[in-house]
């Protein structure tokens, strides 16, 4: 179990662009893409640069703030938690694209990629699905209760639910002491979110099979961890 882990860590591209590895694709699947047939890419990536479009914007009209000691420190931090991952983080002075890619990155993970991977529910409904142990002399099948009612409970405490990603948050952007271009920005930001999420649903009636999991409209904000 712990060479998964360690595994799991070193095989680690949580950081790369949702646009590399687009990319990087195998000629199969981007044979697919090309004709429509892979939402998982094209949807994706679609999303991908309206969150890149409203960072770059974002990051513009913050000033010196996007480039400041502490959004400095911020992304030092977060490349040194990519060391020693396959993907890792370029240095900050790299790329003007490296804060822009990281920030939206870390956006399309906890929208996007939560909506389609954060169904633990059905892994936690049973103690024949899943668990974070086996006892040695249970059953190898199932978990023993224990470990059942930790996974439970932590399904549990993780459903609640977080406010939609595509609503206006008057009290914040742009409220208070905030600048008023914040509410500009992210009013466009959830325009361009509404287009996108009009072509998914248009493109999914046409699908033999339906892909919603990367329709703007059902994003959360945030993840409850």
């Amino acid at each position: 179990m712990q060479k998964v882990f360690d595994i799991s860590y070193t095989e680690s591209i949580a950081y790369k662009p949702f646009s590399e590895r687009v990319e990087e694709l195998n000629p199969a699947l981007k044979k697919l893409a090309d004709k429509g047939k892979f939402p998982y890419a094209t949807d994706g990536l679609a999303y991908f640069e309206v969150v890149r479009s409203f960072v770059r914007e974002w990051l513009s009209m913050a000033g010196d703030a996007a480039t400041d000691k502490h959004a400095k420190a911020f992304y030092d931090a977060m490349k040194k938690s990519s060391n020693g991952q396959k993907h890792t983080l370029p240095p900050l002075d790299s790329s003007p694209d490296a804060m822009t890619n990281l920030l939206s990155t870390i956006i399309f993970t906890v929208t996007a990629y939560h909506e389609l991977i954060g169904h633990v529910i059905d892994y936690a409904i049973l103690p024949s699905r899943a668990a974070f142990r086996l006892t040695k002399n249970g059953d190898p099948m199932q978990a023993d209760i224990q470990a059942f009612l930790l996974t439970a409970t932590i399904a549990a405490s993780t459903s609640i639910k977080m406010p939609m990603l595509m609503k206006k948050f008057p009290n914040f952007f742009g409220a208070g002491d905030a600048p008023p271009w914040e509410r500009d920005v992210w009013d466009s930001f959830i325009g361009n979110l509404q287009v996108q999420s009009d072509k998914v649903q248009e493109l999914d009636e046409k699908r033999d099979v339906e892909f919603k999991y990367f329709d703007p409209s059902r994003f959360e904000c945030s993840v409850s961890v």
